[in-house]
């Protein structure tokens, strides 16, 4: 994300899509007309894909309004949105400008404050995932070296949120949950943005 000043930052992120198998000229002017006309439209590893550089007072009304956006487009729908929650710690130094080893001291309580947050995932595996969304929150309240933007877990949070409320939507279309999680998000997104 840049920030210069008076200038509204510009955030990048990635909507992954489903229901795409191939780009098209068709799909890249339906994508261009719905007003992602700020965005890659890309293939990797057999998944489409939407890069965005938008601009926005906040990450979650840049991700709230490309998927609007998105929204208008027919036969594409999202599976999910990236930077991903869950973290490697390598991924963890690379987001927080330290070293892996730096990680790995701060996470098993050899350095710093003590209290960084558990990992959620392959507890016993070699490569340990965590959720971002708690580190950032835990770098942000103990570590002041950090290069990482200002509330930076709140837009962890919001993106893990959105990517819970999807996977839902994906694994149980019918669920009429889905209207009150898109109401609630917009809502809780209303009150971040008003002054």
């Amino acid at each position: 994300m840049a920030r210069h000043p008076n200038k509204v930052p510009t955030h990048n992120f990635t909507l992954v899509l489903s229901g795409v198998a191939d780009l098209t000229d068709a799909l890249a002017d339906a994508v261009y007309e719905a007003g992602c006309d700020d965005a890659l439209l890309g293939k990797r590893h057999g998944v489409v894909f939407l890069e965005f550089d938008r601009e926005a007072a906040t990450l979650p009304e840049a991700v709230l309004s490309a998927v609007h956006d998105l929204e208008s487009v027919e036969g594409v729908d999202l599976l999910r949105v990236e930077p991903d929650d869950l973290v490697t710690a390598s991924e963890i130094a690379r987001r927080t400008g330290r070293s892996r080893e730096s990680i790995r001291l701060l996470s098993t309580g050899m350095r710093g404050p003590g209290g960084f947050p558990p990992p959620v995932h392959s507890l016993r595996g070699q490569s340990p995932l965590w959720r971002w969304a708690e580190v950032a929150e835990w770098v942000d309240q103990h570590l002041s070296d950090s290069r990482l933007a200002p509330q930076e877990w709140e837009s962890a949070a919001f993106i893990a949120v959105l990517n819970c409320a999807l996977q839902i939507h994906h694994l149980v279309p019918s669920m009429s949950v889905m209207s009150a999680l898109w109401t609630s998000m917009n809502r809780w997104q209303e009150k971040k943005i008003t002054p």
